[in-house]
């Protein structure tokens, strides 16, 4: 791989977007937290890279989810019950948000994040949470049993990726009998298409309602993809960044999974709240028994 000639002028230029960004509240990160990742590489052409990572970051604040959820609410989730009649068709956007914010539709309507028995952290309550500025999340929540009928229930949770860990959720509560029993809608913030693909297939009568979906192409870089150059590279192609980016793992931490992120997703998505492990695992690395003082740039979602 070569460092460009005017990758010092690419750097300010990445800096510059991002002091924009952090200063104006469109990320909700200090700048300072990024110079001091950057500074974890004193080879430039490491820094190179690590600048590519940065420029390509899908940051998802909690405001943007919130503001996400609320149309959603608003508009296909609503206008999906309506379809199906499972509110009143005559139930105005006014009187539907009034009735979300008191409670109301407790009895036919619940939203359940999405946690695992044996998982410690919990990003769909992260989410969830968050919804209590369009719910009241006390009323409109449950736990989810086989005792559940004639009910619609709306899943949710922060990221889905290949849809595996979905599946392991689903057999853990049943999903297969709940399904004949009710309505149920799964509601991710953001989805890959291939995780969709999958549960369509898996789970034919639940309802996938993404707030926002990505796919495959928006990973950084895909190894082995192709010759072409590397997004605004005039020297590298995507196969060299690889090769390099490969390189830094045995340099910085050879024991470090998920280095291109989960199934090679080769992800540079961060919530708010962390990062999700198809996400590139140098973006949240905590340590390094190889740099001392490793500066974190992002943690793992809780």
């Amino acid at each position: 791989m070569k460092l460009p000639d005017n990758w010092v002028l690419f750097k300010s230029l990445v800096l510059e977007k991002i002091k924009v960004y952090c200063n104006t509240g469109i990320w909700p990160f200090d700048y300072d937290l990024f110079t001091s990742w950057l500074s974890n590489f004193d080879d430039k052409t490491d820094e190179y890279v690590a600048l590519h990572l940065l420029d390509s970051l899908i940051v998802r604040s909690n405001e943007m989810a919130v503001s996400g959820y609320s149309q959603l609410l608003k508009s296909d989730l609503r206008q999906h019950l309506i379809k199906n009649n499972l509110i009143d068709k005559n139930l105005s956007i006014s009187s539907w948000t009034n009735a979300l914010k008191r409670g109301s539709l407790y009895t036919k309507l619940q939203f359940i994040p999405i946690k695992l028995s044996n998982d410690h952290g919990e990003s769909g309550g992260t989410i969830y949470r968050l919804m209590s500025k369009l719910m009241n999340t006390d009323r409109m929540s449950g736990s989810i049993n086989d005792d559940i009928f004639g009910k619609t229930i709306v899943l949710i949770d922060d990221f889905i990726g290949s849809g595996e860990q979905f599946e392991e959720y689903a057999r853990e509560i049943n999903l297969g009998t709940l399904l004949k029993r009710n309505h149920i809608i799964y509601s991710p913030l953001l989805a890959f298409d291939a995780g969709l693909e999958r549960l369509s297939k898996s789970f034919p009568d639940l309802t996938l309602m993404p707030v926002e979906t990505i796919d495959r192409s928006e990973g950084v870089f895909m190894p082995g993809q192709n010759k072409e150059l590397f997004r605004n590279d005039t020297e590298n192609s995507v196969d060299d960044m690889v090769l390099h980016y490969s390189e830094m793992h045995k340099k910085y931490s050879p024991s470090m999974p998920f280095w291109r992120g989960k199934d090679d997703a080769c992800l540079t998505l961060v919530f708010e709240w962390g990062c999700p492990n198809q996400t590139l695992s140098i973006l949240w690395m905590e340590h390094t028994n190889k740099i001392n003082n490793w500066q974190q740039l992002f943690s793992r979602r809780a």
